[in-house]
Order: C-alpha cells, then sequence, then structure tokens
C-alpha cells in the first residue's frame, strides 16, 4: 500500500507540475501575440499619418480650385470630413497603444507605465508546417496532454490502492522499558512485542473508493480526448486564418493599393 501511495502522489505532483509548464507556454503565448498586436497597432499609425499628410494636400487642392471657380465647396467639405475620419482612428489606435503596452508589461511583470518604443518594421519568417505535422508536435510535447496522462496514471495508482483496502494492515511493534532497581524490585528490564491488524469489514465505503478512482480514471480519459480534438481544431483553425491573411496580403498588395494610388494620382 506504501508503494502505491508513493506513486499516486508521485503522478499528482507529475500532473501539476505539468500544469506549470502549461502556464509558462500560455504566458510567451500572451507576450508574443500582444507584441504583435502592438506591432499592428504601430503600423497603423503610420498609415493614418501619412494618409492624413494627403488628405492636408487634398484639402489645399480644393480650396485653391475653389478660389479660382474650379471646384465646388463641398469637395472641400468632402475632404475636410475624411480629414476628421483620420484624425479620429489616430486618438483610437493611441488609446489602443497605451492598453497593450500596459498589457504588454503586466505580462512581463513591469509597472504599466513603462514605456515602449515604437516597433520597427520587421519581415516575418516563412512558415510551412502543415496540419499533421502540428498535430504530431502538439501531441508530443503539449504540457496539458501530459498532465492529463499522469492524472489517468494517478487515478490507476488510486484504484489499485483502493483494492488493497479490501486487505487488513498489520502493525508489528516491538517494545523495550530499563528500569532501575527500586526499593524491594531488582530492576529487570521489560520486553514486549505486539502483532495486531484491522478488520475492513466496511466494504461499501471501500467499494465505493473503488468506484470514485475508476470515474476520475474515466473522466481524465474524456478530457483528454476533449483536449486533442481542441488541439486539432484551434491548428486547421489558425491555419485557415493564416491562409485568409496571405491572399488579403497579395490581394492589398498587388490590387488595392495599385488602385488606390491610381485614385490619389488622379
Amino acid at each position: 500500500k506504501r508503494d502505491l501511495m508513493r506513486e499516486e502522489a508521485g503522478f499528482e505532483a507529475d500532473a501539476e507540475r505539468w500544469v506549470v509548464d502549461e502556464r509558462r507556454i500560455e504566458l510567451r503565448r500572451m507576450v508574443k501575440e500582444t507584441w504583435y498586436q502592438i506591432y499592428l497597432v504601430d503600423r497603423s499609425l503610420e498609415t493614418v499619418a501619412g494618409t492624413a499628410r494627403l488628405l492636408d494636400d487634398l484639402i489645399r487642392l480644393a480650396e485653391s480650385m475653389y478660389g479660382v471657380g474650379k471646384a465646388g465647396q463641398q469637395e472641400i467639405f468632402q475632404a475636410q470630413l475624411e480629414r476628421s475620419k483620420m484624425e479620429e482612428m489616430r486618438i483610437g489606435l493611441e488609446q489602443k497603444r497605451r492598453t497593450l503596452v500596459a498589457t504588454l508589461n503586466t505580462l512581463a511583470y513591469r509597472p504599466p507605465e513603462t514605456a515602449i518604443p515604437q516597433i520597427p518594421k520587421t519581415s516575418l519568417p516563412p512558415f510551412s508546417f502543415s496540419a499533421a505535422e502540428l498535430e504530431s508536435l502538439a501531441l508530443a510535447h503539449r504540457p496539458a496532454l501530459k498532465s492529463l496522462k499522469a492524472k489517468i496514471d494517478k487515478a490507476e495508482a488510486g484504484a489499485q490502492l483502493a483494492e488493497k483496502e479490501l486487505y487488513p494492515d498489520f502493525t508489528v511493534s516491538l517494545e523495550y522499558m530499563q528500569r532501575e532497581p527500586a526499593m524491594e524490585t531488582p530492576g529487570d528490564d521489560m520486553y514486549g512485542a505486539q502483532l495486531s491488524f484491522n478488520l475492513p469489514i466496511q466494504s461499501d465505503r471501500r467499494h465505493a473508493k473503488i468506484a470514485e478512482m475508476q470515474a476520475s480514471k474515466r473522466m481524465a480519459v474524456q478530457e483528454l480526448a476533449v483536449l486533442q480534438n481542441q488541439i486539432r481544431l484551434a491548428i486547421n483553425d489558425g491555419l485557415a486564418q493564416l491562409e485568409r491573411s496571405r491572399k488579403l496580403t497579395r490581394l492589398y498588395d498587388k490590387g488595392i493599393l495599385l488602385q488606390a494610388g491610381g485614385a490619389i494620382e488622379s
């Protein structure tokens, strides 16, 4: 029984250790995600600033053309309205950046007001993993899966221990007492031995414990299957979003941005 108790405690410790490792990975993911959100806001602010400069030029152009009677007043108002929209967007982006900076500092255990300079442009590394490769990596290394497997092993050891409780526990003890001569007694030392055992007659409680451990094992097995399915879903959903972003990037580079540039020149 002691061996099973030691084994059960070891599996429980392993499960908690993998939970800590899972949390570390989750923290790294949150830090990286927040960093790239700040990166996105910085690029958006650059775009808004460039658009605002173009609109300022258009406003001056519309005012000049209106002054010589070659444009209507509504064109000035339209350009000014678009310029105000850019200012509104800039204010919203700056507020969002302050929130993201505070979030990143909190994740990094720094004061929330710690300044983070503008993140320069960087090239994203190529990504060529397939869904099968990502799934294989996740199933082999995901700490949450290892934690659930340790819980399954713990439940198995607990069930075996509960079955052992149907048998009695034996206790053997030896005693020795040293006595000094006193009054008329010679002071003979005393020795004793004792053998005791319990009678596990309350079998219902012990059978209930066995059922509890078996139910815990089934629950852990089902949680493991659910998490594996969630991992597969997350991988396929992430790859689908990545492919969508790639297609949109090509669309903007080859189509929308060129067309917008032509419209501005016109």
